[in-house]
């Protein structure tokens, strides 16, 4: 059966959270889908633990015997990928009930959208649902009190399905690629991520201008939800690189491109 929708998830070890979040994607996905895994470098063993859980799961491997960084892992398996939408997935989260299925349906109805991303967890930046809260005016009184930690996950998905489904915002700068799902359509016109960016950050935010550049849009959907724990999979594969000193040098490179 092809695949609706190709699921691209890079990662270094932390086989635990991929294969959580592999099980979550069978479990939750009712559309034919095909997982494209890429490995950066991982031990034998984490490798192997994320092969088991890719049983029974239409999927392509790509396995790097080094690290080569989110964003030439995220082209690789971009040249790999054929279906009709494609999504960039951390494996540091979790999907719910048709979570794929609800943001394609958002790109189906707004022709004019580039690429679309879910709320997510705390921890989500400017795409968490504490961010949403605090500046969505579509958000109702009651809903600035919902305390997550009360509620499951899958309750909190569906509690968003609830009340806004069918409504998006659009998000005017730039979405973080934790998990995004864009049409073909988008990628033939604006294509790879740009290398420039080396081992990550920054990419993300380039890829998004180029987005607008052409006309389109990025939005977040208010009725679709992900858990993301955040900064899991990029601490892991730079463990040797500064964060700080990779997000300056980067934002120093995003802007003389875009004469920030």
């Amino acid at each position: 059966m092809t695949a609706k929708i190709d699921i691209l998830i890079p990662a270094i070890n932390n086989s635990y959270f991929t294969s959580f979040l592999i099980k979550s994607i069978k479990y939750y996905t009712k559309i034919p889908f095909s997982i494209i895994y890429i490995d950066n470098g991982s031990e034998d063993s984490e490798f192997n633990n994320v092969i088991q859980s890719l049983d029974n799961v239409n999927h392509v491997v790509i396995r790097n015997r080094k690290n080569l960084g989110f964003v030439k892992a995220i082209n690789q398996g971009l040249k790999l990928s054929t279906a009709e939408y494609i999504c960039f997935q951390n494996n540091d989260t979790l999907v719910f009930n048709d979570c794929f299925e609800k943001l394609i349906s958002h790109l189906k109805n707004n022709q004019n959208l580039g690429i679309i991303s879910p709320i997510a967890s705390v921890g989500g930046g400017k795409q968490g649902i504490e961010i949403i809260q605090s500046t969505c005016p579509m958000f109702k009184d009651g809903t600035k009190s919902l305390d997550i930690n009360q509620f499951s996950h899958n309750e909190i998905n569906e509690y968003l399905y609830k009340s806004f489904k069918g409504k998006i915002i659009e998000v005017s700068s730039a979405l973080a690629f934790f998990s995004i799902v864009m049409p073909r359509n988008t990628f033939e016109k604006i294509g790879y991520l740009d290398e420039l960016y080396g081992l990550g950050l920054y990419e993300d935010d380039d890829y998004c201008q180029r987005i607008i550049s052409e006309g389109l849009k990025l939005s977040l959907a208010l009725d679709t939800y992900v858990w993301h724990l955040a900064s899991t999979t990029f601490k892991t594969m730079y463990p040797n690189k500064n964060m700080n000193e990779l997000l300056i040098e980067n934002k120093k490179l995003f802007d003389k491109k875009w004469n920030n």
